[in-house]
Order: C-alpha cells, then sequence, then structure tokens
C-alpha cells in the first residue's frame, strides 16, 4: 500500500525528484531544527536515508500532501524492534488536523504500538500524541 487518501489529504512516497525543495524549507525550518535538533538539514540525505530504511524494512517515510502542495512527512524508524514515530510540518498547515489524520494513516500501515520522544514544552505534539494514543516520553529541551 502506497498511498492512502482521506477526503483531505493523501500520504504518499517521497521522490527525489520532485521533494526536495520544499523539504529543505521544512528541515531548515526553526521550530522544526528545536523539536528536532538530531534531524539533519541535507534533504537528499534525509531521503536516501529514508529510502535505504524502506528498503531493508526498517523505516517508512511517507510525504503528507493536500490537493497538489507537500505540507510535512510522517516517518517510523526501527521497524522490526520498537518502532518509534517522528514527524514535521511546514508552518502554514500547523494545527489544522492534518497530522493527526496522517499518523493515523500511518499507524494503519505500521499495525504495531509505535513511540517517541516529545520535549515538555511542545504541548501540541503532546495532545496529538495522546489522541493518538502512541506511547511517548517527555524530556527537557537543553
Amino acid at each position: 500500500m502506497t498511498h492512502q487518501t482521506t477526503p483531505q489529504i493523501t500520504i504518499a512516497p517521497i521522490s527525489l525528484d520532485s521533494d526536495l525543495q520544499w523539504l529543505r524549507t521544512l528541515l531548515g525550518d526553526s521550530d522544526v531544527r528545536q523539536q528536532l535538533p538530531h534531524l539533519t538539514t541535507d534533504a537528499v540525505r534525509f531521503v536516501n536515508d529514508m529510502l535505504i530504511a524502506e528498503r531493508s524494512q526498517l523505516g517508512l517515510l511517507r510525504v503528507i500532501k493536500l490537493g497538489y502542495d507537500n505540507i510535512g512527512f510522517v516517518a517510523v524508524y526501527d521497524l522490526d524492534d520498537s518502532p518509534f514515530i517522528f514527524y514535521a510540518m511546514l508552518p502554514a498547515y500547523r494545527n489544522h488536523g492534518y497530522m493527526r489524520q496522517a499518523i493515523a494513516m500511518l499507524q494503519t500501515i505500521v499495525n504495531r504500538p509505535l513511540h517517541t520522544l516529545v520535549a515538555t514544552d511542545n504541548l501540541a505534539s503532546i495532545a496529538l500524541l495522546e489522541g493518538a494514543g502512541i506511547h511517548f516520553i517527555q524530556e527537557s529541551q537543553h
């Protein structure tokens, strides 16, 4: 199953050919840098690493699309052991329920309990994770 759709959004596999420009913007976003500091800002490296993980059945990366616009991504790593979810969305599309829908679709694909880390001050993500039933550990940002 490569694409999943709700009435509002679609999640689809990422493409090195068409997804780099918006992804560079997203990976460089100050909120994304603060919440995902270990995530590379190199879009090509990020996509290549996730494609390798997907071919090895260790990870999964999906683009979130609103119509023809790419608005974010949702990803899981460590699929074979303890699936770890991480995600990001362009600022203009945050707090509209799109990530909640994308996570629900990803949960259907993965069909295993997910977990993650979240900063104690990231109240939007905490509410999102609680609503999705995803186990998370809160950590302080330094």
